[in-house]
């Protein structure tokens, strides 16, 4: 199997960081408030949680990020079986982003197949951060302007 040390090495750092919610509850709690940038799900998720997922990441407007991982290799990362995870910071959750997508492209490019709903998913987290990458310029843009109160 592929290796995606990447992946684990990036949520273990925003753990580290403080900045990892584990969890079902608090993870709903966290993209409730508006602090979760990234919601992601273990590949080994019952098909309950999943459907509990997708409804409220929908009602908050979000995509859930499918994980490569299962929620026994996500053990080293956390002290018990978690399949569901939030980061609250957006430079971890880009970082995991990329790493998922580099994972995947690595996959594709080795010939094995992917789920499509892994690469939908994949799809709209790009579109997400095209879409907050537009955000940040804007503000950018909007802070230097001397009639908006900038510098």
């Amino acid at each position: 199997m592929n290796s995606n040390k990447g992946i684990m090495s990036a949520i273990s750092l925003s753990r580290k960081a403080g900045k990892l919610v584990m969890g079902f509850d608090a993870s709903k709690s966290s993209l409730q408030k508006g602090k979760s940038k990234v919601i992601m799900c273990a590949s080994d998720l019952g098909d309950n949680t999943t459907k509990k997922v997708n409804r409220f990441c929908d009602e908050c407007y979000a995509t859930p990020l499918i994980l490569p991982l299962t929620q026994y290799e996500l053990l080293t990362i956390c002290p018990k079986k978690t399949g569901v995870f939030s980061v609250e910071d957006i430079g971890f959750a880009r970082l995991i982003r990329k790493q998922n997508s580099n994972y995947l492209e690595k996959l594709a490019t080795e010939g094995e197949t992917v789920p499509d709903e892994t690469v939908k998913i994949d799809a709209a987290n790009n579109e997400i951060d095209k879409t907050e990458n537009e955000i940040i310029s804007d503000n950018t843009a909007d802070n230097q302007n001397p009639l908006n109160g900038g510098k």
